[in-house]
């Protein structure tokens, strides 16, 4: 048997699972969308997508729910992502910059590929061992993950990735990012995934997920993923992870008790003395440099800085004022423009989500995407929210994990929606069972 034939066959069995046990369907998709980097099979004698996959198990789980359990569907999650879709199908009528059609499959790739599965999730976890079967789904993948990361770190290569790429005939970006040098680290570590800011947001992401995934009744456990979490954010090569991180730490911290402020403060005194040793991480000092002092255009090296992001934001706007201040050019111009023409000559890779959302939506996408965020908060304090100050250390990490992952798509662009949505919907509700654990106390 093939390689291909693994991952074809993979994706099969998500289908005829999804026949007769959705969870187990859904959890496969997920360790595929993980330790898989691609997902066309357009050689195959059935050419079959991930997207497309995601759509069937989709509308088994709708008669299911609808015809076999006739359960009631629960439309709290949905109705924000429902609405964001709709408004920006109407902007796309208007925006005149990209073709409808294109708009369309745009809108159509965005929807399968982001919010289905974790629209499906938000139902399926009725129960705490619902949440931790998905878990337990996750964990097992990190665990992969994060080691063979190291590996690809220690040894400059991404094997997997690569015959992947040779087999798919898709571009490798292992290659891609293996002779890019910054500080001392060679090359961008991206472990399974197809691209290491994919990675890198994982990495964030998993990090505040993993405490109220396992603080509570398995403290080793947490002990143990949060440390090797840690490690690989910190190797991967992306600092835009690290920046992010450490703004939901500041979030956390800032709304937590005296104590807390002052282990802040600890932190940012010890940053302040790495910046006056330029020696004591050695040859990794200039890599640790560009982090601490990322405004200073004298101490950072390679990648972005404040100035370029500055002029990119510049050109940004020259674009959305010019190309229809209202709806835009057009929902996914941006990607449109990078997949055919490459970088831009003012904008470059259109690296933040600002660039994009206001190139491709306007004012109504600036309107639209605030407002997705913010119901991401209001469904946290809605679920999440407990009244005893003492228990509510699981809602003050997920409004950590959120803003984390603005910042991170201020600093890079659309990465990793999909993983997001899933790992929101996940800690939610293990934050709504944990609070309802606790009303024996209160």
């Amino acid at each position: 048997m093939r390689i291909l034939d693994i991952y074809y066959y993979w994706l099969v069995l998500v289908v005829i699972l999804a026949f007769f046990d959705l969870k187990k369907s859904v959890g496969l998709l997920i360790a595929y969308l993980l330790l898989v980097p691609y997902s066309s099979f357009k050689y195959a004698l059935v050419p079959i997508e991930f997207n497309y996959i995601v759509f069937v198990v989709f509308c088994l789980f709708l008669i299911n729910e609808r015809f076999v359990k006739k359960e009631s569907f629960d439309l709290t999650f949905v109705k924000p992502l429902a609405i964001f879709c709709l408004l920006s199908l109407l902007g796309s009528l208007f925006a005149d910059g990209l073709k409808l059609s294109i708009q369309l499959i745009n809108l159509r790739s965005f929807i399968l590929y982001n919010l289905l599965i974790p629209i499906i999730l938000w139902q399926l976890c009725r129960r705490e061992i619902d949440v931790r079967f998905f878990t337990r789904v996750v964990l097992f993948c990190l665990v992969i993950m994060n080691i063979y990361a190291i590996y690809c770190f220690f040894s400059g290569l991404n094997p997997y990735v690569t015959v992947l790429s040779i087999l798919y005939r898709a571009q490798d970006n292992a290659e891609v990012f293996a002779n890019t040098e910054r500080g001392g680290l060679v090359g961008r570590v991206q472990s399974t995934t197809f691209h290491p800011m994919f990675w890198s947001v994982i990495l964030v992401l998993s990090l505040f997920a993993s405490y109220i995934f396992y603080h509570k009744d398995r403290k080793m456990l947490f002990y143990t993923i949060a440390p090797l979490v840690m490690i690989n954010l910190l190797i991967c090569g992306v600092r835009s992870g690290i920046f992010a991180f450490f703004a939901g730490l500041l979030v956390f911290f800032t709304r937590s008790s005296s104590r807390s402020i002052l282990i802040l403060f600890s932190c940012v005194l010890f940053l302040f003395l790495i910046g006056i040793d330029t020696s004591i991480f050695g040859q990794y000092q200039p890599y640790v440099d560009s982090i601490v002092h990322f405004a200073d255009t004298e101490k950072n090296i390679r990648g972005s800085t404040v100035q370029s992001r500055l002029s990119q934001l510049d050109g940004a706007v020259n674009l959305w004022v010019n190309g229809g201040l209202i709806v835009g050019k057009g929902f996914g111009w941006c990607a449109n423009y990078y997949a055919t023409k490459g970088d831009h000559p003012a904008v470059l890779g259109f690296e933040s989500i600002v660039y994009i959302v206001i190139i491709d939506s306007g004012v109504l996408g600036i309107i639209l995407w605030t407002w997705l965020f913010y119901s991401f908060f209001r469904l946290n304090h809605l679920y999440s929210h407990n009244r005893d100050v003492k228990f509510n250390i699981n809602y003050r990490i997920i409004e950590s994990l959120i803003v984390s992952f603005i910042v991170f798509l201020t600093a890079t662009g659309i990465f990793g929606l999909n993983y997001f949505l899933i790992i929101l919907v996940l800690v939610i509700k293990q934050a709504h069972f944990d609070n309802l654990g606790t009303l024996s106390y209160t």
